[in-house]
C-alpha cells in the first residue's frame, strides 16, 4: 500500500513537471510570434510608404531610409535620403496621407550627393535627423542636422537645416 502511494505521488510530480514545461514552451513561442508579426507589419508599412514615394519620383536613388513617428500620431512615417538628376541630395518624409521634402542643394556652389556609406540617425527631443553627404565640388564630407517639427493644427512639417564641413 505504501509503495503504491509513493508510485502515485511520483507519477503526479512527473505529470505536473511536464505540464509546467509545456507552459514555458508556449510562453517562449508566443513571444517569438509577436516579434515576427511586428517585423512583418513594419516591413509591410515600409513597403507601402516606399511605393507612395516611388509614385512621387520614379528616378530616385535611395541612400538610406528609416521608419519613425515624426508627427507623434502613433503611426510611423518613412524618412528617405535620396538623389535624383534634378536634386542631387534630398530628404523626404512619407506618410500614408502626405509627402514632405527638402532639397539639400541650397545654392549653385555645392553638389551634395548621399553616399552608400550614409550614417542616418534620428534623435529625440527635439527630433533631429543626422547624416553625412559628400560635396563633390569642394571635395569634402558634410554633416547635416535637420530638426523636424510638426504643427498638428496646421498639419505642416517644418525643417531647420544646419550643416558643417567635416575635416
Amino acid at each position: 500500500m505504501m509503495k503504491n502511494s509513493i508510485y502515485l505521488f511520483l507519477i503526479l510530480v512527473f505529470l505536473v513537471g511536464c505540464v509546467d514545461s509545456l507552459n514555458d514552451e508556449v510562453d517562449e513561442n508566443s513571444g517569438e510570434n509577436n516579434n515576427v508579426t511586428e517585423d512583418y507589419s513594419n516591413n509591410k508599412l515600409e513597403s507601402q510608404l516606399l511605393t507612395e514615394f516611388n509614385n512621387y519620383t520614379s528616378d530616385a536613388v535611395i541612400a538610406d531610409k528609416r521608419l519613425y513617428d515624426f508627427n507623434d500620431d502613433g503611426e510611423e512615417e518613412l524618412l528617405v535620403l535620396f538623389s535624383t538628376k534634378e536634386e542631387p541630395a534630398s530628404l523626404a518624409i512619407v506618410s500614408k496621407h502626405d509627402l514632405k521634402g527638402i532639397s539639400l542643394n541650397g545654392d549653385t556652389t555645392t553638389n551634395f550627393k548621399p553616399t552608400n556609406m550614409s550614417t542616418l540617425k534620428i534623435l529625440d527631443n527635439p527630433i533631429r535627423v543626422l547624416f553625412r553627404v559628400t560635396d563633390f565640388k569642394k571635395g569634402v564630407d558634410v554633416d547635416f542636422e535637420i530638426q523636424v517639427t510638426y504643427n498638428k493644427e496646421a498639419k505642416h512639417t517644418h525643417f531647420i537645416v544646419n550643416s558643417e564641413d567635416v575635416e
